[in-house]
């Protein structure tokens, strides 16, 4: 249960068994729910729904999650602090991020949390702070639906603080054991606020993304994820923002 993620060589597992509940995902986007078996001829995983039986092929398999029995085991999270310092212009930084995930057979709850600072000789005191609501859920094959809540407050952008709502959908492009690709669209409603300034901005955007990520399960491994958003105004001509988020974990 506390494993990342695990590259599975099919042809090297001779059978899998469960008594406790499992989500099962194909590459095709089938999603099966319950406890897993084997076929006799070790080629199928045989996932049980009461008195019903799922066959699905091994090697369509990108995904097994666990369902746990009562709320509290169903989250699932992280916490990391880090720091720097550098003599020659007197910086130092602190950054501190927190990640809850909340997980059902067709629903997905995340909260993040994303907080930094930096203090410089020869610039002014900077913060940013970001606080990430989400909700998932699975509609039909390959398509979930979407809603979230964004805060951001960033001294250097002189805002004091940004709150986004919105809803939409995601599909699913592709997923197999090495990449992953989806899509997202909807609309969000968008209030800022500015540190210098009396302008309290509302306005209606809507949302175009695409996440991207690829794995390398053996040595050297590699885990990387791309997003991009772009959020055209749909009350201001001519305005628009863009978020892009890139990591690699070797």
């Amino acid at each position: 249960d506390n494993m990342s993620r695990v590259y599975i060589d099919w042809t090297s597992v001779v059978a899998v068994t469960t008594t406790k509940n499992y989500t099962v995902e194909t590459a095709s986007g089938l999603r099966a729910f319950g406890s897993i078996a084997t076929s006799t001829d070790q080629r199928t995983l045989e996932i049980a729904q009461g008195l019903a039986t799922i066959d699905i092929e091994k090697d369509s398999v990108v995904g097994i999650y666990r369902v746990k029995d009562t709320f509290l085991k169903r989250w699932d999270g992280s916490v990391s602090v880090g720091g720097s310092a550098k003599k020659a212009n007197s910086e130092i930084g602190l950054v501190a991020s927190f990640d809850a995930r909340y997980r059902t057979h067709l629903n997905l709850f995340n909260v993040s949390l994303y907080s930094s600072v930096s203090d410089r000789e020869d610039s002014a005191f900077n913060e940013r702070h970001n606080l990430n609501l989400l909700h998932s859920a699975f509609i039909v094959t390959n398509w979930y639906s979407l809603a979230l809540a964004d805060f951001e407050r960033n001294t250097e952008l002189r805002l004091d603080l940004r709150s986004l709502f919105s809803g939409g959908a995601s599909y699913r492009l592709m997923e197999n054991y090495r990449n992953k690709l989806s899509v997202s669209t909807g609309l969000t409603l968008n209030h800022e606020q500015y540190i210098i300034s009396d302008l309290d901005r509302v306005s209606a955007e809507a949302f175009a993304g695409i996440t991207y990520g690829a794995y390398k399960h053996r040595t050297p491994k590699m885990d990387s994820h791309f997003s991009l958003t772009v959020y055209p105004s749909l009350t201001e001509d001519d305005r628009y923002r863009k978020t892009i988020n890139a990591s690699t974990t070797w």
